[in-house]
């Protein structure tokens, strides 16, 4: 279980909201999905196949770091961001300091997702908290 947050801010011409999403136990990895649909979506990582826009991707959930795509197929380029933007005006942004796991449409789910864990992934949990989910989407007219 989670607790949710929710924070609106107008920041002229677009409409924004934080969502978070705070793990209450060790074991809930908080997770959130958008529906890829109807728009067109860019940005993210840089592929070994760079098809665009992503919604042709097919990306199972994995640990959202640079990698050697040379190597495999499967891993994130060295080039990526935190942000995703759509042709209806919508951006996301997920917070630096998530431990941040994405899929793309995977199983043609037509979903781009977003999770927070540190369980069997390379991010390091120092201070030993729960995993959080923290993003921003912003709507412009």
């Amino acid at each position: 279980s989670a607790t949710l947050t929710i924070k609106a801010e107008e920041i002229p011409p677009a409409e924004c909201y934080t969502i978070s999403w705070e793990a209450l136990d060790d074991l809930y990895e908080p997770m959130d999905c958008l529906d890829l649909t109807p728009a067109h979506w860019y940005g993210g990582a840089e592929m070994y196949y760079q098809g665009w826009p992503i919604e042709k991707w097919n990306k199972s959930m994995t640990f959202y770091l640079s990698g050697d795509m040379y190597a495999s197929l499967e891993e994130w380029g060295s080039v990526m961001e935190r942000y995703w933007l759509n042709s209806e005006g919508v951006g996301v942004t997920v917070a630096e300091w998530v431990p941040l796991h994405v899929s793309v449409n995977s199983g043609n789910d037509g979903k781009l997702c977003f999770k927070a864990a540190y369980k069997d992934s390379p991010y390091q949990n120092v201070n030993k908290v729960r995993p959080t989910l923290e993003y921003t989407i912003c709507q412009a007219g």
